[in-house]
């Protein structure tokens, strides 16, 4: 059964929220030190792209909602299939950087398909 795009859109909030969670008040030394952080990231990195992976299978004529959606599913590809080449500084400044804004977008979105969430 195909999931409604509401649905993914809240599998990628939930994921945004907990990275942010996790790498509260977080320095780069210290990500680099905690493999089980690495992993929790990784694995919510991968919620993010998998779930944009569908909404483009099965809704792409939302998928130009965000601009970077098809780096998103790239960086997706790059933590499951070439986990060797995985830049620690790379991932930690994707959480830094791009990420509260794609949060944003991603709560927008959100809000128009179900105004009650506001709530």
């Amino acid at each position: 059964m195909r999931r409604s795009l509401l649905a993914y859109l809240e599998d990628i909030n939930l994921a945004l929220s907990d990275l942010e969670a996790f790498m509260y008040n977080k320095s780069l030394a210290e990500y680099k030190a905690d493999r089980l952080l690495q992993a929790a990231v990784e694995r919510k990195f991968t919620i993010i792209g998998e779930a944009f992976a569908r909404i483009e299978q099965h809704f792409p004529g939302d998928r130009e909602r965000i601009a970077d959606v098809r780096a998103i599913v790239a960086f997706r590809n790059l933590l499951i299939h070439q986990y060797e080449t995985v830049d620690l500084e790379e991932v930690f400044n994707i959480v830094r950087g791009p990420m509260p804004q794609l949060k944003t977008q991603i709560n927008a979105w959100i809000l128009e398909l179900d105004p009650s969430a506001a709530s």
